[in-house]
């Protein structure tokens, strides 16, 4: 794993369950996950994100054989394949099977706080993940907004 992936950030949702996910993840799921939620139009939607993501996002539609919606389409789940599978775009919980399996065994709940964002952690006990992880020669900052934003906690919108 190189030094870029292992920057994360992790974050408490609700009070008493924490997220990690590499930052890279987290800001780009947050950029998405925004854009997504306050767009009225593709077009609108697709100045929004960054050349990589909408890249991703047109061979989303080209993979399934669906055409890529005008600028002036209004913005719809079902159009993209995948999007209420919840599997669009390789989710944030994904990237949590980056983390060492001794920390996910050791300290993971086996429940989801947030379906987005998969497997969590108790808040309980960040300081001892957090330990755990740096001695990995994992990077943390702990930023609580951009984890609920890249998880699509409480962004408002489309849901």
């Amino acid at each position: 794993m190189t030094t870029y992936e292992r920057l994360w950030v992790y974050g408490i949702l609700d009070g008493t369950s924490a997220v990690y996910l590499p930052s890279r993840v987290a800001r780009r799921w947050a950029s998405l996950l925004g854009a997504w939620r306050t767009s009225s139009t593709w077009g609108a939607f697709w100045e929004a994100i960054d050349d990589e993501a909408r890249s991703t996002v047109a061979a989303t539609f080209l993979e399934n054989g669906r055409w890529i919606p005008h600028d002036d389409d209004p913005i719809d789940a079902g159009a993209i394949p995948g999007m209420s599978a919840e599997t669009w775009l390789g989710l944030p919980h994904l990237a949590m099977a980056d983390l060492p399996p001794s920390v996910v065994r050791t300290f993971g709940t086996g429940s989801d706080s947030d379906a987005s964002c998969g497997p969590v952690f108790r808040a309980a006990d960040v300081p001892a993940i957090n330990a755990a992880l740096i001695r990995e020669g994992f990077v943390l900052e702990r930023d609580d907004d951009l984890v609920r934003r890249a998880c699509g906690s409480g962004v408002g919108g489309r849901g």
